[in-house]
């Protein structure tokens, strides 16, 4: 994880991502290589507490451009193929 992000604040947003989830959904969820290791803990976090999630990626801390991790993302968002998103900017912007 990153070190400026301490152990407590991570299980605490954690949690507030995982309370508005519903068991009976998939959760999406993609990142950049900056944010490759919150988002691994929260996968992590998330399949602990029951939930399937689907990854779009990026798989690794290697350097990636964010658009070609969250466009599919977002394309499946824009096509109805999950049910809640907590915030996606880009997927605003994908035409229906």
């Amino acid at each position: 994880m990153d070190s400026k992000v301490g152990n407590n604040e991570k299980m605490y947003l954690c949690k507030l991502f995982i309370n508005k989830c519903e068991m009976n959904q998939i959760i999406p969820i993609a990142s950049d290589h900056g944010g490759f290791e919150m988002k691994q803990f929260l996968v992590e976090q998330l399949q602990v507490a029951g939930y399937e999630v689907r990854d779009f990626g990026t798989h690794s801390a290697n350097s990636v451009d964010y658009p070609d991790m969250i466009h599919p993302l977002a394309t499946a968002i824009s096509k109805g193929e999950f049910l809640w998103v907590s915030s996606c900017v880009v997927a605003a912007t994908v035409p229906r």
